[in-house]
């Protein structure tokens, strides 16, 4: 076992790091004194003295008589044993116990109340998942739905999760499947002793994270989707038993669920080179764009492509679409829709039609409704990256297996989003290198109409990405006793996008500010939602502040000051841990409330979830805001533009990256109106 196993076995069975650390430097050098340990360690005394005595307590570390004392470490067998003996003794204890401890709670359990209400919890670290996971199989009545990787398949099997699968328990999985996880695949199906149905996905659809659902009441869903055991600690995921997140999550199985493939079946096609019926693999990339640009040349009425951002430039210049669209055949694109290509996406618009959607399908092209054809690697304009796309072309021309796939792609595109793009002014000669400005012209143009905002000025700046995030880590908690006269500060991440419901949603046009806000806020760490409505009013559309939702009640207050003289005065809400969750993981973040949030008026937003993903390069962003009652608010944030995808059955929404920015790094300051005149 090496040494960084060891370690997190000492961890993972109660002790700190630092105390760990210790007993391994002992159990390697041997007895060693104090002052000796400190210096090799570099541990202050203070520290040092007091893992020793941890150590000692627990009966795995010794001290000699002689002086100066002398430490050394019991063996590691011993130390195991110590420990596996001092778990099973707690266990005991509470089986000894468990009837008198349900008979003191029900003495106190009494008075509450028995409504139900649906709440989020936060599960860290693999040990505590599993334990949830065990207890929704042991507990599943009728059946349990899975979305995960093979290898995550596996882990369940072996760690014996599955067991707790009662007879009359149905498990429905869908996975990916890959040629080299296809003796795990077989050696799992193998092993399973009971009702367990498998599909795989078409299209090479990408599966989204990995989620668990127990008899259509509570879901886990991870936002890690990292399958290396020796990585426990940073699994994450969110439980929850709210019934619209829980509905939403069981939708999507569901339609993946009808237009996938069963897992045997895919196991035979793998078994015989990947392909269906009357399909061939073109190994060759001369010949397989010799065939595609054949087969969109002889098209005669429909050209359908599922692509990625990078091909859109490529496809505009050669300009075979534009004299396909001319000759009467249909061209429909759906593509992830991003700052670098909203230009190229916006011209290609003239002759065709776009839609944007997520970036996670594998690059299909559709022909007549005879042609498919699919890419494993994401295109790319370079000679070397262009001859690895058309490499190994799937290419199907089987009736049957085409008709499902085009009634998939029909689907895809009915529930894909279709932007509203700002078209070029100029011929279309570089559509390249003013695709970002366009953007941001767009963007800023579209913030310019976040009503009581009378300004948001970029500030020039030279500040850099590691100095906001330095801001972060070394800033100390500013007192909020007198916020409404000093001002506070926020530190933390920000999400935000504006959102364009389908038109069968009876919700407005909105947009959403999500605030996660770390412990040396004014407030604290608390979760802060804004809700910004898109409203008719004398000099256009504007995006007037209604809703705002908060963990702490000295934020609420605070905003209902800020905010005076808007409807934020009175739908000001307060949600208690439970309610609401936030939670971030690498360039994403997850925001989920567990009840409805009153709108001006009768509408509501119902429980639901929104995943923020960001991508691209990050950019470092300082403003000023004026608000019309005289505060001021100074951002400054590392950001990313940012997809956003909404969980809820009704929505099935995904938006754009250029609709929607996440500040992985966040600072915002509030300047009252007293302070800002002073200064001034």
């Amino acid at each position: 076992m090496s040494q960084e196993k060891v370690l997190r076995t000492l961890e993972s069975v109660g002790l700190s790091s630092s105390d760990a650390q210790l007993y391994i430097f002992l159990g390697k050098r041997g007895p060693q004194k104090a002052r000796d340990i400190a210096a090799a360690l570099k541990m202050p005394k203070n520290l040092l003295y007091l893992s020793l005595k941890n150590l000692q307590t627990k009966g795995i570390v010794n001290v000699s008589l002689e002086r100066p004392a002398r430490f050394s470490a019991e063996p590691f067998e011993k130390v195991l044993d110590i420990f596996v003996r001092t778990k099973l003794e707690e266990v005991e204890k509470i089986e000894s116990t468990k009837a008198e401890i349900l008979l003191d709670w029900q003495s106190i359990a009494v008075g509450i109340n028995p409504e139900r209400f649906p709440k989020f919890t936060v599960l860290g670290g693999r040990s505590c998942i599993f334990s949830r996971l065990r207890r929704m199989i042991q507990e599943a009545r009728r059946e349990i739905l899975v979305i995960s990787s093979i290898p995550g398949l596996v882990h369940a099997e072996q760690s014996g999760l599955l067991d707790s699968l009662t007879p009359n328990t149905k498990l429905r999985f869908l996975t990916e499947l890959s040629e080299k996880d296809l003796d795990a695949l077989k050696s799992f199906l193998r092993q399973k002793r009971r009702a367990i149905e498998g599909r795989v996905p078409e299209l090479g659809l990408r599966l989204f994270g990995k989620i668990v659902i127990r008899d259509c009441e509570e879901a886990v869903f991870f936002l890690s989707n990292d399958e290396r055991i020796h990585d426990q600690k940073s699994d994450v995921c969110l439980w929850t038993d709210c019934e619209a997140l829980v509905n939403s999550f069981v939708g999507m199985f569901e339609n993946l669920w009808k237009t996938s493939t069963d897992i045997e079946e895919k196991i035979v096609q793998a078994s015989n080179g990947g392909n269906p019926l009357q399909t061939c693999l073109i190994a060759s990339s001369q010949e397989a764009e010799a065939k595609y640009h054949e087969a969109i040349d002889l098209s005669e009425e429909e050209i359908v492509m599922i692509t990625s951002s990078g091909r859109l430039d490529y496809e505009l210049h050669k300009g075979v679409l534009e004299k396909k669209t001319r000759d009467g055949v249909s061209v429909r694109i759906m593509v992830p829709i991003t700052g670098k290509n909203f230009k190229v996406a916006g011209a290609l618009s003239d002759f065709c039609e776009i839609r944007h959607v997520t970036p996670s399908h594998v690059d299909t092209t559709l022909v007549d409704g005879k042609h498919l054809f699919q890419f494993k690697s994401p295109f790319s304009e370079q000679d070397n990256k262009k001859i690895e796309y058309f490499q190994n072309t799937l290419y199907v021309n089987d009736p049957k297996y085409i008709e499902k796939t085009a009634a998939m792609i029909h689907d895809i595109w009915q529930k894909a989003y279709a932007p509203l793009f700002v078209q070029p002014e100029k011929p279309r000669t570089s559509a390249k290198s003013t695709a970002a400005p366009i953007v941001e012209e767009k963007r800023s143009k579209t913030y310019a109409k976040v009503f009581n905002f009378l300004e948001r000025p970029n500030i020039p700046s030279n500040t850099s990405e590691k100095e906001i995030l330095s801001k972060i880590l070394n800033a100390r908690r500013r007192s909020a006793r007198n916020c409404q006269k000093e001002g506070i500060t926020l530190y933390g991440s920000l999400a935000q996008a504006f959102i364009h419901p389908p038109s069968d949603i009876i919700l407005p046009d909105m947009m959403i500010q999500v605030f996660n806000n770390r412990p040396q806020s004014s407030f604290g760490a608390a979760v802060l939602l804004c809700i910004y409505l898109k409203t008719e009013t004398n000099q256009g559309f504007s995006y007037i502040p209604a809703v705002m939702v908060q963990t702490d009640q000295g934020l609420a207050k605070f905003n209902g000051v800020v905010n005076s003289g808007t409807m934020i005065e009175t739908y000001n809400y307060l949600f208690k841990k439970g309610e609401i969750e936030v939670r971030e993981q690498s360039n994403s973040l997850f925001v989920g409330w567990a009840k409805p949030i009153q709108l001006p008026g009768k509408d509501a937003i119902p429980p639901a979830g929104i995943l923020f993903e960001g991508y691209g390069e990050v950019r470092t962003n300082v403003a000023k805001l004026a608000i019309a009652n005289g505060w001021q608010i100074l951002s400054e944030g590392n950001s990313l533009e940012a997809f956003t995808t909404i969980y809820h059955p009704s929505f099935g929404y995904s938006g754009p990256g250029t609709d929607g920015l996440f500040f992985r790094d966040s600072i915002i300051t509030y300047i009252p109106p007293s302070r800002y005149a002073s200064s001034a």
